[in-house]
């Protein structure tokens, strides 16, 4: 299977635009984290407004079919659109209302079904144009794009884009560079196998993606008992987390994805793996099932749970997969991790830390927070905040003497820095079972197959080996 390709598009004819030096940099971005970036603009591309009498008359005109087989080619999208009068750019609508049009043997949505967008925008506004990425996603939703959650709006753009499509101000430049590596990671087949639709973080995913096509092996389960650890209750005495009742964990109408090795065997003890979704689907990614098989491992993942949603729920409904999974097989306990990736990962980071009689090791891939204020390499008058509840003495103890850490992360990752640091910081501060892999070339994305096998393998050591 080849790469994966991204087309990028400023959806503006203006030289000037602000939307295409953005569009411009994200393309740059998506080649820096490894794939094949192909930069349109549309005033090579100029076509009549959309009238069905034209259309009968003279067909699809010729600049329509060449940029719907643009769209047809490439896997992902990235539109930098300006906003006009609160919605879409009408040279933006009347280009997509032509390449949406079949076109004798070539079906209407050719273009749009399967692909995966990025919504961007900039302007010298407050609110970025912002206002018109709404309907933007609204139309590239009802032609079947899977448009991702996350999107930046740059406000004072003429302030901080130069021509070139570079930025002055580097926090804007780092929020699209991740989510550009969203976008980059979910279209990556390498990274997630046949999952690939599986992990987008967006809200319209629980209804577009058919998770027994894209992951035909993960069980999709329901549970009644709660772990005594996920109230709120439980969560403000461990975490000290304050939380609203509609934040709570909830297990009815919460579903679970599982996964058990191939010949799975009621009687035998397997390990455990509780992956921290960073998407709505707490589908795992296909790719990895090779190892549960090879290490015996069950992995479980909660629905409902990703980027976004109120931490106490995401916690919680960790610990409640970790507690019915444990009493529905026969699970080694001290063979029980948790994982994630992205924003996951730091979810992940929490319950590792934080409940060490529950989970005996982390895997943390492309993220993770800490509990402590953390200084950024180079610059030691900076800090990276720590964002985790910090455990007491007794646990803080049992974690740095027991718990095993994985933490993994692409040189490429924009979050790279940060792991590393905090890697450093973690080293020092008498954590005796640390584990750093650097992955040369990686983007924000999640590793190949034989790294995952050294991660869980190091969590696995000083356990039995698996029967």
């Amino acid at each position: 299977m080849s790469a994966p390709r991204v087309l990028v598009l400023g959806g503006s004819l203006r030289r000037a635009s602000f939307n295409k030096r953005l569009a411009r940099f994200a393309a740059r971005e998506v080649e820096a984290q490894g794939l094949e970036a192909t930069l349109v603009d549309l005033a090579e591309y100029r076509m009549p407004l959309y009238d069905g009498d034209l259309e009968e008359a003279q067909g699809i005109p010729e600049p329509a079919r060449k940029l719907r087989e643009l769209f047809a080619s490439h896997e992902g999208l990235i539109l930098a659109s300006p906003e006009y009068n609160g919605s879409i750019p009408g040279v933006l609508k009347n280009a997509i209302d032509w390449i949406s049009r079949p076109d004798g043997d070539v079906p209407g949505l050719v273009a749009f079904q399967g692909r995966t967008a990025l919504l961007l925008s900039a302007s010298p506004g407050a609110l970025g144009g912002l206002r018109g990425l709404v309907h933007t996603r609204a139309i590239l939703g009802g032609l079947g794009v899977l448009v991702l959650a996350g999107q930046h709006a740059v406000s004072r753009a003429h302030q901080k884009l130069a021509e070139d499509g570079t930025f002055s101000v580097e926090d804007e430049a780092e929020k699209v560079r991740r989510l550009v590596g969203e976008l980059v990671h979910t279209v990556t087949p390498a990274c997630l196998g046949s999952s690939l639709l599986a992990l987008l973080a967006a809200p319209v995913a629980l209804g577009q993606v058919d998770p027994k096509r894209v992951a035909p092996n993960q069980e999709a389960l329901s549970f009644e008992t709660p772990s005594p650890l996920s109230s709120l209750e439980a969560q403000a005495e461990r975490l000290g987390l304050e939380a609203a009742p509609e934040d709570a964990p909830r297990l009815a109408g919460t579903t679970f994805r599982l996964y058990r090795p191939k010949r799975f065997d009621a009687e035998r003890s397997y390990g455990l793996f509780v992956w921290a979704s960073p998407a709505e689907l707490g589908l795992l990614p296909t790719d990895w099932e090779p190892v549960f098989d090879r290490l015996k491992l069950i992995a479980i993942g909660a629905d409902g749970i990703g980027e976004g949603q109120p931490l106490a729920k995401r916690v919680g409904l960790c610990l409640d997969a970790a507690h019915n999974a444990q009493a529905r097989f026969r699970i080694d306990p001290e063979r029980v991790y948790v994982g994630g990736f992205s924003d996951g990962a730091k979810v992940a980071s929490l319950l590792a830390i934080n409940y060490p009689e529950v989970f005996k090791g982390g895997l943390y891939v492309g993220g993770m927070h800490w509990y402590r204020n953390v200084p950024v390499i180079d610059d030691p008058g900076r800090l990276w905040q720590g964002e985790l509840p910090t455990p007491n003495e007794e646990r803080l103890a049992q974690v740095k003497q027991r718990t095993r850490h994985v933490l993994l992360c692409g040189e490429k990752d924009p979050v790279f820095p940060q792991v590393d640091a905090v890697y450093r910081v973690a080293s020092q501060s008498g954590f005796r079972h640390l584990l750093w892999l650097p992955i040369r070339g990686l983007g924000h994305r999640t590793p190949k197959r034989k790294y995952l096998i050294q991660s869980f393998e190091f969590l696995d050591a000083g356990t039995p080996d698996p029967k």
